[in-house]
């Protein structure tokens, strides 16, 4: 089947019993690689995903995803919840954890999509990453920068919503056949907090 990148989309909403991600699409398009399908899905997700809490305890927690082979220290206990998305009648599952203390949030999603980089330059992967955590236009991008973890290059974003104000610190990679996000959600001294970035540098390869 030929997939298609929308070159105008309309509002993406989920299903809340399905956990579908719906996208309404209009005007031309142009063919969807498995690449930019895969990318699309998670990030534009990312963009709806509200916080939720999880955990009780102050007891940070090995997260390990042996979907994609990563590991990362979450601050608490995490609240594990994966979804299923359909695009274009191939399903793929995003695999969520979301931790929330002290009025920040924490997230984790590992997204197992094969042949993500087929035919894509490093700069390409990065570059359709960002358009990912924008394009739902209710987030206003801050800074960027690029970021590398065990030789492996990635994105930084910090953005804050639109509508309620809260600053995203974004951090993601791409492997051969998987798509790694992670991210802090709170007030703008939250995402700078030495916190955050041990959060955010705890996520390492398995292995």
């Amino acid at each position: 089947m030929a997939f298609k990148w929308p070159v105008s989309w309309g509002k993406a909403t989920m299903e809340p019993r399905t956990r579908q991600l719906t996208v309404n699409r209009r005007l031309r398009t142009k063919p969807l690689s498995a690449v930019d399908r895969g990318i699309l899905v998670l990030f534009v997700l990312l963009g709806m995903l509200l916080p939720w809490a999880a955990g009780c305890g102050r007891v940070s927690t090995e997260l390990v995803s042996r979907e994609c082979g990563v590991a990362i220290t979450m601050p608490v206990p995490p609240t594990y919840e994966p979804s299923t998305f359909v695009v274009e009648g191939e399903t793929l599952t995003n695999h969520q954890s979301r931790a929330l203390l002290d009025g920040i949030t924490y997230g984790f999603v590992c997204t197992p999509a094969p042949g993500l980089m087929d035919g894509k330059s490093p700069q390409e992967l990065l570059d359709s990453m960002k358009q990912g955590w924008l394009i739902d236009g209710d987030n206003r991008l801050v800074t960027e920068h690029a970021v590398a973890l065990q030789g492996h290059r990635g994105l930084e974003l910090v953005m804050t919503k639109k509508a309620s104000g809260e600053t995203i610190r974004n951090r993601g990679f791409m492997f051969a056949n998987a798509a790694i996000n992670i991210s802090v959600i709170g007030s703008a001294a939250d995402v700078a907090r030495p916190v955050a970035d041990h959060f955010l540098d705890s996520l390492r390869l398995q292995n």
